[in-house]
């Protein structure tokens, strides 16, 4: 019996261990997906995380894997909704990514590292792409409210009601009308080791999609918005959480690298990790 006991508990350890390492080494997540809205959630999460938005529920992000997508129906001319970051990302990532699946043509509204706001167009096929500075910058912790209005050979740009510019799409021949969707997510990959860093991290509130644009609205809607402020990382998220007891060196949301510096200076504790 004793040992029958010491054989299944060297199974269970070895099995864990090659799983471990099965994982670590993969590509990619396993990745899970849902109904949040009517569009397709995407995540490594078991079920999609919610938060208080502006206009009712909010989807969670978290920086690397969850992301919303649809395909944008016929009659649709401009579609806006409300964000709010939690961190910057660790590269550029997108809010709002529209694809051109015949011609492999990508539009998307996207924050730097560095909380800049800038709009991207992109030819997959042929790996090409062009960055326009929109000269804002997005700060974490506010609701902030982005909108594309489609023209025929453009989309105009809008952040909180106030339109930024025209960037013109370029397109092939045989032009489809048939565009896809994706909320918190770019259409181009980049990934460190498994992790997509074109992810945003923080909330997303419903998208609304109008057949006829009306500004105005969205400008009174954005004067009372930004007076509220968004809860990103409720405590109740680590109620249970085995990792994060009552002191703790994991962030809210993303994920740091080694600890290299830990001191005590004018009565607080200081934590520097690896960049």
């Amino acid at each position: 019996m004793k040992y029958f006991i010491q054989t299944i508990l060297f199974l269970v350890v070895s099995l864990g261990d090659i799983g471990s390492r099965i994982y670590a080494n993969s590509s990619t997540l396993y990745e899970r997906t849902d109904s949040v809205w009517g569009m397709e959630w995407h995540s490594v999460k078991e079920q999609p995380e919610w938060g208080n938005g502006c206009r009712g529920k909010a989807i969670r992000t978290d920086g690397y894997s969850t992301y919303l997508n649809a395909e944008l129906e016929s009659g649709v001319k401009a579609i806006d909704t409300w964000f709010a970051l939690e961190s910057y990302p660790t590269d550029t990532a997108s809010c709002i990514a529209l694809l051109d699946k015949y011609n492999q043509l990508s539009f998307s509204l996207c924050v730097t590292r560095f909380g800049d706001l800038v709009a991207i167009t992109r030819n997959l096929d042929k790996g090409t792409s062009k960055t326009f500075s929109l000269q804002k910058r997005i700060n974490c912790f506010e609701w902030f409210n982005i909108a594309l209005s489609m023209e025929k050979d453009c989309f105009s740009c809008f952040l909180n009601g106030k339109q930024l510019t025209n960037i013109p799409l370029k397109k092939e021949k045989n032009v489809t009308d048939k565009w896809l969707l994706r909320f918190g997510k770019d259409f181009f990959e980049k990934k460190v080791g498994m992790y997509d860093v074109t992810c945003i991290n923080g909330l997303i509130d419903r998208p609304c999609f109008h057949s006829l644009f009306k500004i105005e609205q969205l400008e009174e809607e954005a004067l009372i918005v930004r007076n509220s402020t968004p809860v990103l990382a409720p405590v109740s998220r680590f109620k249970d959480d085995f990792n994060r007891p009552t002191y703790h060196l994991l962030p809210a949301a993303n994920w740091t690298n080694e600890t290299h510096g830990l001191f005590y200076y004018k009565d607080k504790y200081h934590i520097f990790n690896q960049p």
